[in-house]
């Protein structure tokens, strides 16, 4: 049983890499400017540069439907600036299918309307 464990293991480490691989040569990204959180592909979090923190799901999710880079960015920037303001944050796949987001424009009207609110939501959640 253990051998059948360890070679679904292989197995998944393969695929995950490949998939992974295939993701960073869509976008340009030059594999030596990232890694798996804790160097272990079943934490299925990826960092790339300090800057982009990626979950596996997504990756494959890019690569499954051919996601330019440019919709990949915008996504990552709105949810960097909603958890600024504890706002609903979408995950990829939602925001590929329609998640109902702000326009620029309501984005700057709402950090004038409330000025003090940037990172709380950030603070609180690492609190709790």
């Amino acid at each position: 049983m253990a051998t059948h464990i360890e070679q679904i293991k292989e197995q998944y480490k393969e695929v995950a890499n490949k998939y992974l691989a295939t993701f960073l040569d869509m976008f340009d990204w030059d594999s030596d400017y990232g890694f798996w959180i804790n160097d272990d592909v079943f934490t299925g979090i990826y960092c790339y540069s300090s800057y982009y923190i990626i979950d596996f799901v997504d990756i494959m999710y890019i690569v499954n439907n051919c996601v330019e880079k440019e919709d990949f960015d915008e996504w990552y920037d709105y949810t960097l600036w909603t958890m600024e303001y504890d706002l609903p944050t979408p995950d990829f796949h939602q925001w590929m299918n329609g998640f109902q987001r702000m326009s620029p424009e309501e984005m700057e009207e709402y950090e004038m309307e409330h000025p003090n609110e940037i990172g709380d939501g950030i603070v609180e959640n690492l609190l709790n």
